[in-house]
């Protein structure tokens, strides 16, 4: 027996269970079926499934908010070193910049040319290294937060996010803090206005 997105019970036909399993390979389902025995030694098995199906719902639920605590913190710095420097320095690279941080926007920039894309996603393609690296903006609702509090979150949302893209466990790896740093973030930037941005059904 299993829970549909509902929390409504299903169930799978043995063999299509059997199948599903040799599919997944014992390998991805290793952690879950670890936990699984830890509950219910007796149906690890479709357990292990049921924390499969779940992680993967959970990790669902984490995008939306993940999207928008990135996007909007990578163009937050952009937007400030742009104003401080008064141009595009992402395109006019400043003396004062290090050298493997040129070395990081030039190779950006040579994946946009080969892509044939546009110009303004070359924040995008920047490696996080360099994002993290700037991390000293002000944000107008951070409040008492410091450059180095901001750091220590995206830095767990950057290791969230690539667990999600790569489809690894999520479940133990303190999802509510995730989505409540998420939430600072995104707070720190646009304040309650941007509160219908993460509102889901």
């Amino acid at each position: 027996m299993y829970l549909n997105r509902e929390c409504q019970p299903f169930s799978l036909p043995k063999k299509t269970f059997n199948h599903l399993t040799s599919k997944l390979s014992p390998a991805r389902l290793s952690p879950y079926l670890t936990e699984a025995q830890k509950a219910n030694p007796s149906e690890a098995l479709s357990l292990a499934i049921r924390l499969y199906r779940w992680n993967i719902l959970l990790t669902e639920g984490l995008v939306l908010p993940l999207h928008f605590a990135e996007v909007l913190l990578r163009n937050a710095i952009y937007e400030t070193i742009r104003t401080n420097l008064n141009r595009q320095w992402l395109s006019e690279f400043d003396p004062s910049l290090p050298k493997d941080t040129k070395a990081i926007i030039a190779t950006a920039k040579q994946r946009i040319k080969t892509a044939n894309k546009a110009k303004g996603r070359s924040q995008t393609k920047s490696h996080h290294l360099f994002w993290k690296n700037t991390l000293g903006a002000q944000f107008p609702n951070a409040g008492a937060a410091t450059p180095q509090d901001l750091y220590k979150m995206m830095t767990k949302l950057l290791d969230a996010r690539n667990r999600i893209a790569h489809h690894e466990p999520i479940l133990w790896h303190n999802p509510e803090t995730i989505y409540a740093d998420c939430i600072s973030i995104i707070h720190w930037i646009g304040g309650d206005d941007y509160k219908a941005l993460i509102d889901q059904d």
